[in-house]
């Protein structure tokens, strides 16, 4: 049997949703601004296209956006409060937002502001942090489905949208078969391209892109599909050095460069991502521009240190620390190796955004292992240290933070532990 043709405006769906107008239509629905007949309020509803139906499983998928969506609880991801079938139709609701897309934003603007690029994307990452604990991956991240929400009094934030592709990470056979490629390919991490199971790497692979598409006004690699996606496959990520109209932070590029590795290992996590944003969001600390000893001197006499300072290398990865950290560390005799380097030959190890199985599984050569975290998280604080952490370091990241974990790790690997 066909299914119905789409509704017109009117259209009383399920007995309590009056469709009015037809906001916009995603790869698996059309989605309409309408009214709940009972409670008098404007509600989105989004309805299962035709085209949908010629998928086998076209309505298992549908139905799991709706579960998906409406399990994950969190203020930068859709929510969904209504599932059902009337009608001939599958459809699900949600809140109807006020503001536009991201794609929108960028046909009027091309690229954005660097701190409110960073802030948007620190929400993004925040929310794909958030389904990746669950554990869900969206598998289609792109500006298209990021909703740039106007609050009342307040500034827009950021809203994930269109969790149509996504699938539990132990899951992925279900509904994906081997060789299927789904998602967008201007976005499309290289392990997606080759129809291989994806988990949280691959959101944060697309994200990158979309931070390199604000920054400059166009995704990392241009071309037909299949073009495009065999430079995913092949080619390194252009740097952002040089492309964009106003200077870059050193931090952000590197971001963005980490997001953009081929090796899913090799990309922070998505919740290192959104720390390396925050930081970068708010206003920038300017240190001046006058030879690095008086720089160093400056930091040097604004940070209280502990006595019997250690020295060592430290080596971070799954993220960046701010320069003026590094330079704090340099000037109490701590060097930050490069990111690119062997690690092994760091006396401590800094993992941004690890989980405790990352801390367990961390294979070092000796090195005393820290790890970042919420101070206000007890619960994850202990799951750290049981997994091996040789110490915490609390959000955000400070100079005197950072400085007093790193001498801390230092003293007890030279006592050996």
């Amino acid at each position: 049997m066909s299914p119905p043709p789409p509704p017109q405006r009117g259209f009383i769906l399920a007995n309590r949703y009056r469709l009015l107008d037809l906001l916009g239509q995603g790869g698996m629905g059309l989605v309409y601004r309408a009214d709940h007949v009972g409670l008098g309020v404007e509600v989105a509803v989004k309805i299962m296209a035709n085209h949908a139906h010629d998928d086998p499983d076209g309505d298992l998928r549908f139905h799991r956006e709706a579960r998906l969506a409406a399990a994950l609880h969190h203020p930068h991801a859709v929510r969904v409060f209504d599932f059902g079938a009337s009608d001939g139709y599958l459809f699900l609701a949600m809140p109807l937002l006020q503001g536009e897309t991201l794609r929108a934003r960028l046909r009027r603007a091309r690229t954005l502001p660097v701190q409110t690029v960073a802030r948007l994307g620190a929400q993004v990452a925040s929310a794909l942090a958030a389904a990746h604990a669950v554990p869900l991956v969206h598998r289609d991240i792109k500006p298209d489905n990021v909703f740039l929400e106007r609050l009342p009094e307040a500034q827009e934030h950021a809203v994930v949208m269109d969790f149509g592709l996504a699938v539990p990470i132990d899951e992925q056979g279900e509904l994906t078969r081997h060789g299927e490629v789904f998602g967008t390919p201007n976005y499309m991490p290289p392990e997606q391209a080759k129809g291989h199971r994806v988990g949280p790497p691959a959101d944060v692979y697309a994200l990158g892109c979309v931070l390199f598409e604000l920054l400059t006004g166009y995704p990392p690699f241009l071309g037909k599909a299949l073009e495009v996606l065999t430079k995913h496959l092949v080619e390194p990520a252009p740097s952002l050095h040089g492309l964009c109209a106003a200077p870059l932070p050193p931090d952000l590029e590197r971001l963005v460069a980490r997001m953009l590795r081929k090796s899913p290992e090799e990309r922070p996590e998505a919740g290192a991502v959104q720390a390396t944003l925050e930081r970068l969001a708010a206003p920038n600390v300017t240190l001046g521009s006058g030879p690095m000893p008086r720089l160093a001197r400056m930091v040097d006499a604004a940070l209280p240190v502990e006595a019997g300072s250690a020295q060592g290398a430290l080596s971070v990865r799954g993220g960046a620390l701010a320069s003026e950290i590094v330079l704090a560390l340099r000037a109490k005799g701590i060097s930050v190796v490069d990111p690119d380097a062997d690690p092994s030959a760091a006396d401590v190890v800094l993992l941004l955004g690890a989980s405790p199985g990352k801390v367990a599984a961390w294979t070092g050569k000796g090195q005393a292992i820290l790890a970042d975290t919420d101070p206000r998280d007890m619960a994850r604080m202990s799951e750290l240290l049981r997994a091996g952490a040789h110490g915490v370091v609390g959000h955000p990241l400070t100079l005197e933070g950072v400085l007093k974990a790193v001498q801390r790790a230092l003293r007890r690997k030279g006592r050996g532990r």
